[in-house]
């Protein structure tokens, strides 16, 4: 195992545009299942019309700050649905670029949705990938995968690639390796793995040579 700071500073930005992206569309099913596909520009006192509100600003209007404000007071009209909470926490991860405060939302999300869904584990681990925890990113990853698992549903590459980054991260290239068997991290790590055995070997024959 080693570690190396190169491939942060040259592959992360381009891989976190794709966890973001990748991360968008899943959002927007879970945005088109429980809105029904419709969204209300007008601000009304129920939960669903306070949550279609904020969906209209947020991917119609372009508003990120006025749609966070309308899931907040859906959150409060009724604070045991998990989907306003959680695009609260996208919002400021996604938008407003503060994983920081996101990461409360989404706990919460988590919390209510009691593992039916995965969403509120993945965008964790991305939030705190970006807070560059990774073990805490690396748990919430391997949660989200489990859970999408027995949902039935396929695991797109990039979510290991995310675990192998932060595996990778924590100096931990065997895991990172065995994460993500394709993508750039593997591509950036199977020839440092291969190359650095052979270095260890070459300087054992060395040593034993001149002994």
């Amino acid at each position: 195992m080693f570690r190396s700071s190169d491939n942060k500073e040259h592959r992360a930005p381009q891989s976190r545009r794709l966890w973001n992206a990748r991360l968008l569309i899943a959002v927007t099913a879970l945005i088109l299942f429980c809105a029904g596909g419709s969204a209300s520009s007008q601000s009304a006192g129920s939960y669903d019309e306070l949550y279609n509100s904020g969906i209209h600003s947020l991917y119609t209007l372009n508003r990120a700050e006025e749609a966070r404000s309308f899931f907040e007071e859906a959150s409060r009209t009724d604070d045991s649905r998990w989907q306003a909470h959680f695009m609260i926490g996208f919002i400021d991860r996604a938008y407003l670029k503060n994983p920081g405060r996101a990461i409360p939302f989404l706990q919460r999300a988590e919390q209510l949705c009691a593992d039916t869904d995965h969403l509120p584990s993945l965008e964790l681990a991305v939030a705190f990938s970006e807070l560059e925890d990774a073990s805490s990113a690396i748990r919430w990853n391997l949660k989200a995968q489990r859970l999408m698992r027995e949902g039935g549903k396929g695991i797109d590459p990039w979510i290991g690639e995310l675990l192998a980054y932060n595996y990778f991260h924590l100096g931990d290239t065997d895991r990172a390796l065995a994460a993500a068997s394709t993508g750039w991290v593997h591509e950036y790590l199977q020839p440092r793995t291969v190359r650095l055995e052979w270095n260890i070997r070459l300087g054992r024959a060395l040593r034993d040579w001149r002994l």
